[in-house]
């Protein structure tokens, strides 16, 4: 139904480090469970492209006041078993013919770093600076074409942009970050005239970057 309509991205299941190795024997052994992810992608119809996630709120930081979301984007888990999971991920859904997923109609050039890092709880820019920056090389690394975006912005217009992902963009000195995602909230109001201004002070930031 979604491609009789002209829908022509896809966007699902992340690609959770907690759900592809569950367990730290997992990492400890270098084994990957692939199959929930496997089913969502491999479902996607020739046609259609997928906007993939990398998902690590469980191996980051204490739990924040909500319960779920994480206090800070410090790694719980060696860097080194991190890069080699996302790597993995990326290698099997690029469909470069090496160790690709069985019967992968629609390879994944396009992936996403986590998503809204700034949500209320975890003010850690720093910390999901460095992730931001080591995900984007990793990915690179496995799928020099592969376009990478950063988490979007949790909404909040210039405030929040200043900040929270103004200051990433400025550590990482306009590298690392081929697209920057803006979600914009608002209620019936009007508020949607406002987003015009929001776009010209970003992008007046990532133009002198």
């Amino acid at each position: 139904a979604a491609r009789e309509i002209g829908i022509r991205w896809h966007r699902g299941l992340y690609a959770y480090w907690i759900l592809v190795q569950p367990a730290q024997e997992d990492i400890e052994k270098g084994v990957f469970r692939w199959e929930k992810n496997d089913r969502e992608w491999g479902a996607v119809p020739e046609g259609m492209a997928i906007f993939a996630n990398i998902g690590l709120p469980e191996r980051v930081g204490a739990k924040g006041d909500s319960g779920h979301r994480p206090s800070s984007w410090k790694l719980n888990q060696p860097e080194a078993a991190y890069l080699k999971f996302v790597k993995a991920a990326v290698e099997r859904y690029d469909g470069d013919g090496k160790d690709d997923m069985p019967g992968l109609k629609v390879p994944i050039r396009h992936w996403q770093v986590e998503n809204e890092p700034g949500l209320a709880g975890n003010r850690d820019w720093e910390g999901f600076a460095r992730i931001q920056e080591i995900t984007y090389k990793a990915i690179k690394e496995a799928c020099p074409e592969a376009v990478v975006a950063m988490g979007g912005q949790t909404g909040g217009g210039i405030a929040v942009f200043d900040g929270f992902y103004a200051p990433i963009l400025e550590k990482l000195g306009g590298k690392c970050v081929d697209v920057y995602d803006l979600h914009y909230y608002g209620d019936a109001k009007l508020d949607w005239l406002g987003v015009q201004s929001v776009y010209e002070h970003i992008r007046k930031l990532l133009d002198e970057l």
